[in-house]
């Protein structure tokens, strides 16, 4: 039965406690004056996080063109933001997989020319110009392989939203 603005400055007290800060920074923004829009834009702007923004933005709406389905829509966005975390979760696990086979898979040569280290014909191999060439070629190519693999197995990150762009 209240109104969206006091609904905010009621999370000001009553609301989860690590949002509470933002929450009073609005609720003092809006004692002073401030639109209710300018308020929440400018607090997300200190936010900066993509639920924030949705969030907000939620609000923002519902209070410019009405807000009779605002508890409906939040508790949809709720669910959605759920259903994304637990999708990101099941991702970064498969990438977790992915990363620790390339990752055994750059260090097997290495071990097995480790363990062929062993011999003194291997040695003797590698001891001469063209042996240190080929391994300096390929502790380059293992490194840039699992540079490479490191960067395209990164998920899109959290902090990255609808307004701020991420590279």
């Amino acid at each position: 039965g209240q109104s969206i603005t006091e609904a905010l400055i009621a999370l000001s007290d009553h609301g989860p406690e690590i949002l509470r800060p933002h929450f009073v920074s609005i609720r003092n923004r809006l004692q002073k004056g401030t639109m209710l829009q300018t308020a929440l834009a400018e607090e997300l702007a200190l936010l900066d996080s993509p639920v924030g923004e949705q969030v907000f933005m939620t609000l923002s709406y519902a209070k410019e063109y009405g807000g009779r389905d605002v508890t409906t829509t939040l508790r949809l966005l709720a669910n959605f933001l759920r259903d994304e975390a637990q999708i990101r979760d099941e991702i970064e696990a498969r990438f977790g997989w992915v990363k620790n086979s390339a990752l055994l898979g750059a260090i097997a040569p290495w071990l097995l020319l480790a363990l062929l280290s062993l011999q003194q014909e291997t040695v003797a191999a590698f001891a001469t110009s063209a042996g240190r060439l080929v391994l300096t070629f390929g502790v380059v190519a293992t490194a840039g392989a699992f540079i490479w693999m490191d960067r395209i197995a990164r998920l899109r990150s959290e902090e990255c939203g609808v307004v701020k762009e991420c590279r």
